[in-house]
């Protein structure tokens, strides 16, 4: 065997190959993040001595979550029946890209006004989203891209506490996990999440979160759009789930 040929069989089992992530990513959150970074990566692979791909063990990357939750939200809209319109004064002055009156009032310290609310940028929103959804639910820490989003969305479009809620009781009933319902990933809720099988757990906790809609009193209004995204996250990631009776 040539001497060339046996140094590139050496460096062949050692090749990582990784899938880039979007590079149209706003420098003001890579510092938020603080990836340091022009261009991020994920899903890494080893090449084996045999050319087969070997996964390696990776988390969660919001920046693979961007453009499912731009598309969820979308932009600017104030609807009378939406409470989440509406700031302290009782004024209507709606939401901009899932940032609800009320939540930015409280990251601006004054009631919005509609000006206030249609002047949000994406910049703006993803760095609220990665520092007061992602990170509250300890996102970067789940080993599976697929469940991380689907709780993430969760949070951002009802709470962080009640996506963590539903997390808790899901792991409880049907993986018997044993934890306090607290309505916040800690450790034992973090462990509990990457010790199970994900695909189930991706598929229970969709099912939790359609029922948990259901109890709204706006889902007569809203209810087809926040089951819709629920749905979409299922194709996204290839899990298939079962249709939830309205």
């Amino acid at each position: 065997m040539s001497s060339a040929r046996l140094l590139g069989m050496r460096v062949a089992w050692a090749v990582l190959i990784f899938w880039p992530l979007s590079t149209n990513t706003h420098t003001s959150i890579n510092q938020q993040n603080q990836r340091s970074s022009n261009h991020s990566f994920s899903l890494g692979y080893l090449v084996t001595t045999r050319g087969k791909l070997k996964k390696l063990n990776t988390m969660a990357d919001y920046t693979l979550f961007k453009k499912s939750i731009e598309i969820a939200e979308g932009g600017y809209q104030n609807f009378k029946q939406d409470q989440g319109n509406y700031n302290s004064l009782n004024e209507r002055v709606g939401t901009n890209f899932g940032i609800s009156a009320r939540f930015y009032e409280g990251i601006i310290g004054y009631p919005p006004s509609v000006e206030d609310m249609k002047n949000i940028t994406k910049t703006e929103v993803h760095i609220l989203f990665k520092n007061e959804f992602w990170d509250k639910v300890r996102a970067d820490e789940i080993t599976h891209q697929g469940v991380a989003e689907l709780i993430v969305d969760h949070a951002i479009n009802a709470g962080p506490k009640s996506a963590a809620g539903i997390v808790q009781k899901t792991l409880n009933t049907y993986f018997n996990s044993d934890l306090t319902v607290d309505y916040a990933v800690g450790p034992k809720t973090l462990a509990a999440i990457n010790a199970v099988d994900p695909v189930l757990l991706f598929q229970k906790i969709a099912m939790a979160r359609l029922e948990n809609y259901k109890g709204k009193k706006e889902y007569k209004k809203f209810g087809r759009s926040w089951r819709s995204r629920v749905y979409k996250l299922g194709t996204k990631f290839g899990i298939p789930l079962e249709k939830c009776p309205t």
